[in-house]
């Protein structure tokens, strides 16, 4: 993370040297995305490279955003901010952040990868509110999402399977833990371990471990 802290922070000036100033503010959040899982409080404001003294951190950034019209850019930071939240397990404002995502979707516009990321997240943020909430109507709200992320992971994998085969598995996972089909959700979870390790998803084969641990954590399969 602290070489892809450097890497982007050049990147960012390059942008703005070459008056790519669109370009520039959605690295500035990636930067500040990348500043928040570092956990370093003595790095310096990415938004001090600009000149507008009106930007100075990433709510600066979203607002001019959505005051410009710039559907792709908010997106872009809520999903960020998703992403954050889901990782630091910050999970009811995830789901807050997944929704306000969809709230600047664009009609009839293509998938791109943005969706595919902001879906896995929003799935796996989805079955776990869904599993621990005791409110039936918060459940089947939850369980509604996380299905659907799971029917566009069906849909994605035809395409590519290298891809999106672990992503598809670990949704079910969670989803047949939500439903207390532990077996299924023993199997899914190894699954999902074994196809983002054979695919080189580093990242989320060690998600799937963490997810999968939790969940023998819970049924007191400490071994």
């Amino acid at each position: 993370l602290p070489t892809l802290e450097k890497q982007i922070g050049e990147f960012a000036l390059r942008s703005l040297r070459l008056q790519q100033l669109t370009h520039c503010r959605s690295i500035l959040s990636e930067h500040i995305v990348v500043l928040a899982l570092t956990g370093n409080p003595e790095a310096k404001n990415p938004c001090d490279i600009l000149v507008d003294n009106r930007i100075g951190t990433l709510d600066d950034l979203l607002q001019e955003a959505l005051s410009s019209g710039r559907s792709g850019l908010a997106q872009s930071i809520y999903c960020k901010r998703m992403f954050v939240a889901f990782w630091l397990k910050q999970y009811t404002e995830a789901g807050e952040l997944a929704d306000l995502y969809r709230s600047q979707d664009r009609a009839k516009a293509s998938t791109r990868f943005l969706d595919i990321f902001h879906t896995f997240y929003e799935g796996l943020t989805a079955f776990h509110l869904a599993y621990n909430t005791t409110d039936p109507d918060n459940k089947m709200k939850w369980m509604g999402t996380g299905e659907r992320s799971i029917d566009r992971f069906k849909v994605w994998q035809k395409h590519s399977t290298w891809n999106f085969e672990n992503k598809l598995l670990l949704l079910q996972a969670e989803y047949h833990r939500c439903q207390g089909e532990d077996e299924d959700a023993k199997t899914k979870f190894e699954a999902a371990i074994e196809s983002a390790k054979l695919h080189r998803f580093v990242h989320e084969e060690g998600l799937a471990m963490e997810l999968y641990s939790s969940f023998l954590k819970k049924k007191g399969d400490l071994d």
